[in-house]
């Protein structure tokens, strides 16, 4: 599936896989969960992909596919865009083969005219199969290559020689030469793959900080975290090696509160360790302090909307603005 994306950050969606599961408490109120089970049941577009249960829930059933016909869809886009990769699974669940993953990245090598975003929770499978793509050569033999090592083509071989297999395994001939280069026809290629943002999800302390190490050693021309939803203070981090940061409070039903300190506490660490930031939404808090000052700063009235401007706060549901003003302004960065 593909579509023009609201998201603030990017401008469409592509969903070369489908199906997901909750592997953190980041996961608790999963937005794609909640579409996914509104299109499930008989002959619908998530079917066998939800689970019911017995108090009508619809949760993740862990399934999860490769969805090739719509595989190609970023080659029938024209005109270049940021796309965000996989915003309704993971494109490093462990459901999926390490040649359906590389059958993705050969698609976004071919369309090179648009910029990928992808994120992952599943930092330790992204990074054994970068490891992986590095190493594992079954096209011609070769030493052992770095997986860091930025004069390597061999990963863009892998993924042209894994993409090509994992097609023809599902029969799909004839758009071999339209989805992957063969290695003969590599010409000037470059790995890590120019047009590829590497992200991971960080929500707290114990399960989204340590991903921030793993994505530090995996090559990636912008590497990305996405710290919403924001759960708790992180604490001091290192974030060396990051480029970008996205942050934003839970919204939704049953969203968990983001004390806007924490994210203040964000941005201050990011722009002392030179980090581009996107500070994507914030719930609005009406509360003033003991001078009848705004708590939060956080505002989006008429005085700074502008349905004209695409830059100008929004008012979301439960409260929530996107692209907030906080403490007089705007945070609305990208790395490149």
């Amino acid at each position: 599936m593909s579509a023009e994306s609201d998201i603030e950050w990017t401008d469409a969606t592509w969903n070369p896989t489908r199906g997901c599961s909750a592997i953190s408490p980041g996961c608790a109120n999963c937005y794609a969960e909640r579409v996914a089970g509104r299109f499930s049941g008989p002959g619908r577009p998530f079917d066998g992909f939800i689970r019911v249960g017995k108090l009508g829930d619809r949760r993740w059933s862990g399934n999860v596919d490769l969805v090739h016909r719509h595989l190609h869809d970023p080659l029938s886009w024209r005109d270049p865009r940021k796309v965000f990769v996989n915003s309704m699974s993971d494109l490093f669940h462990e459901g999926l083969d390490r040649e359906d993953i590389a059958a993705v990245f050969g698609v976004m090598a071919r369309a090179h005219r648009h910029t990928f975003q992808f994120l992952t929770k599943r930092a330790d499978r992204m990074l054994d199969w970068y490891e992986w793509i590095a190493n594992h050569q079954p096209y011609a033999d070769h030493d052992h290559v770095a997986m860091n090592d930025p004069k390597s083509r061999w990963p863009i071989h892998t993924i042209a020689g894994e993409g090509y297999r994992a097609l023809e395994e599902m029969g799909q001939h004839v758009w071999s030469d339209e989805l992957v280069w063969m290695p003969q026809r590599q010409g000037d290629l470059q790995w890590p793959l120019p047009n590829v943002w590497a992200g991971v999800s960080v929500e707290n302390r114990k399960h989204g900080v340590p991903r921030i190490a793993k994505l530090r050693q995996i090559p990636a021309a912008v590497r990305f975290i996405s710290f919403e939803p924001l759960l708790e203070d992180l604490g001091v981090r290192e974030l060396a090696g990051i480029h970008w940061a996205i942050i934003g409070c839970e919204s939704g039903p049953g969203a968990r509160a983001c004390e806007t300190e924490w994210v203040r506490d964000i941005i201050a660490q990011c722009h002392a360790q030179g980090v581009k930031v996107f500070l994507k939404q914030l719930k609005r808090d009406d509360r003033t302090d003991a001078y009848g000052e705004p708590f939060v700063h956080a505002i989006a009235d008429a005085l700074y909307r502008d349905e004209n401007d695409p830059r100008a706060p929004r008012v979301k549901g439960g409260g929530v603005i996107a692209r907030p003003i906080l403490d007089g302004k705007q945070h609305l960065e990208f790395p490149c």
